[in-house]
């Protein structure tokens, strides 16, 4: 779907194709969401959303996110 779009306009740099794939997907869960009358699920962690890693209106975009209140071990910690 967003191949089109990608198509038109030229070259893009890498995050606005990942920006674009974001809101995408979220276009398509929200429309599959009315069909199976359910909610989008989130599924950002406390840490992405602090350091504000997610595209508005993409990953961000959901009706309820349980994993909002959960900490991302580091890597270093493992």
């Amino acid at each position: 779907m967003v191949d089109a779009y990608f198509a038109g306009n030229g070259e893009m740099s890498n995050v606005r194709k990942g920006n674009v794939m974001a809101r995408q997907r979220m276009i398509v869960l929200y429309d599959l969401s009315v069909v199976e009358d359910a909610l989008v699920i989130g599924t950002s962690n406390k840490t992405e959303i602090l350091l504000g890693y997610g595209t508005q209106f993409g990953d961000t975009a959901c009706a309820v996110n349980p994993l909002a209140i959960c900490i991302k071990p580091s890597v270093a910690a493992c």
